[in-house]
């Protein structure tokens, strides 16, 4: 599946209620990428420069993402960068459950952390 076809997902961040991300899938070129230029700094820190498209909500209004995206605290950084990667990993066939591409978290699609899709460990674990 070509990853431009597939909307980028709006998600509710689980522990900040009224703030949004949207990430976009990646393709496996930009998987692998983020993976081989961050061995030695957090794979996630790459993911989510490539897959972050925006964000919403009174904690991050007024911020661009490209400023402060190295601002994120750990729990936020690896729930995002876990998110992109279960969205980047579908698979044929797999089509996210709203046309609109927008979801929010706790919706009746699994969220990507606990999904059975993944075939590889999430963002800074090892394979």
């Amino acid at each position: 599946m070509l990853v431009d076809r597939i909307p980028p997902v709006e998600l509710e961040v689980p522990h900040e209620p009224g703030n949004f991300f949207t990430l976009r899938a990646l393709s496996a070129i930009e998987l692998d990428g983020a993976r081989r230029e961050q061995r030695d700094v957090d794979v996630a820190h790459g993911i989510l420069s490539r897959g972050l498209v925006s964000w919403r909500g009174e904690t991050y209004d007024g911020r661009p993402v490209e400023q402060a995206r190295d601002l994120l605290d750990e729990m936020t950084r690896d729930w995002a960068a876990t998110e992109i990667f279960g969205i980047s990993r579908l698979k044929l066939g797999e089509a996210l459950s709203s046309g609109t591409g927008s979801r929010q978290s706790g919706s009746p699609r699994e969220p990507a952390a606990s999904s059975s899709r993944s075939e590889a460990p999430p963002p800074g674990e090892p394979s």
